[in-house]
């Protein structure tokens, strides 16, 4: 039987279909170009950090959301209504993308970092739990109410800061409680209490709360299909990405 070969598209979705089964994938996982988009399925996915292969298309298609969202609306107003009665913004690869733009202005331009870290929490807000998985999407939440509370305490707003500082807690205990969102929880609450003067109960929780996820969370993060790949019974997956990916480099 001729082997079917896979683009990045069509793999996403054989890999959560019926079809799919631990002896197809070790089969699939025997031919070069088919490894080959599977790690770039995989590094869409770290990109967007989720572990749905169903959502790593998202990650190329991202962009076109983008721009129509700020060409078709010039207002952050009419954007954040336009996020929330438009279906088609509510869209995981779109709030992932705005969260990059809103950390890569943190430093240059305040108002326009804050603006796309809210616009991101409404879009996270609104995902479909029956889709993205309602842990993941708490998880995105997290990071977006975290982006706002660093965006609030570098303009100095400790009230705002705070504020948003909880919001990211109850978030990020709702979701998949993984250690890299619990440190940079724990960062910006020690930040906060710095901040308030409290130098020495900010270290000090701080070096208590990253203990604690040392202790709680010992998953790899590098390749977010780990999560995806529990189920199968699949032998050395990881192993052959990585030959090919030293071969390549």
């Amino acid at each position: 039987m001729r082997h079917q070969h896979y683009t990045p598209f069509s793999l996403s979705t054989y890999l959560c279909s019926e079809e799919c089964t631990s002896s197809l994938i070790d089969r699939m996982l025997l031919c070069r170009e088919c490894r080959r988009v599977l790690r770039t399925l995989s590094q869409w996915l770290v990109s967007l950090d989720h572990f749905e292969p169903l959502v790593a298309p998202e990650f190329a298609t991202r962009h076109e959301f983008f721009n129509r969202l700020f060409f078709e609306h010039e207002t952050h107003a009419e954007r954040l209504d336009a996020v929330s009665t438009d279906e088609i913004y509510q869209h995981w690869g779109l709030a992932s993308l705005l969260l990059e733009k809103a950390s890569h202005m943190k430093l240059a331009d305040s108002d326009s970092s804050r603006e796309l870290a809210e616009l991101a929490l409404k879009t996270a807000t609104l995902l479909d739990p029956a889709f993205y998985h309602p842990s993941w999407i708490a998880d995105l939440c997290a990071k977006a109410a975290a982006s706002l509370a660093e965006t609030s305490l570098a303009m100095g707003d400790l009230d705002d800061a705070r504020e948003n500082l909880l919001h990211a807690s109850d978030w990020q205990l709702a979701g998949t409680h993984r250690s890299r969102i619990r440190r940079r929880i724990a960062t910006l609450r020690a930040r906060i209490l710095r901040a308030q003067g409290w130098t020495d109960e900010a270290l000090d929780r701080l070096l208590r709360d990253l203990v604690e996820d040392e202790d709680k969370d010992g998953r790899d993060e590098g390749n977010l299909l780990l999560w995806f790949f529990g189920q199968w019974e699949v032998n050395d997956w990881q192993d052959l990405l990585q030959h090919d990916g030293n071969e390549a480099a």
